[in-house]
């Protein structure tokens, strides 16, 4: 029998919201950066194994940023998937079942 994983990793410590500023276009603080890494390293510990995994993330900044460095320790291929508006709506239907 095949195992499926579904793993759920929050962005890391992103720079503060900047008066007018946008907020989607928040980087990682150098913190955040070195979180980023070590919770890549973590994954790539726990014995699973993610060749051929989907990564799904938001087009925010801090996002990419994150699941960027998650993926440095793990093996190729890892499919990347950017959230994008239509896909918000491809969800809502399927939570109406």
């Amino acid at each position: 029998m095949t195992s499926h994983h579904l793993i759920l990793v929050r962005h890391a410590q992103a720079s503060p919201e900047l008066f007018g500023g946008v907020d989607r276009e928040r980087a990682l603080t150098p913190q955040g950066e070195i979180d980023a890494q070590t919770i890549g390293a973590k994954l790539a510990s726990v014995g699973i194994d993610f060749s051929g995994a989907h990564l799904w993330h938001s087009t925010a900044r801090r996002t990419t940023q994150t699941a960027l460095a998650v993926t440095e320790h793990l093996p190729p291929p890892v499919w990347y998937l950017a959230w994008t508006p239509s896909m918000t709506s491809i969800f809502t239907a399927f939570s109406n079942f």
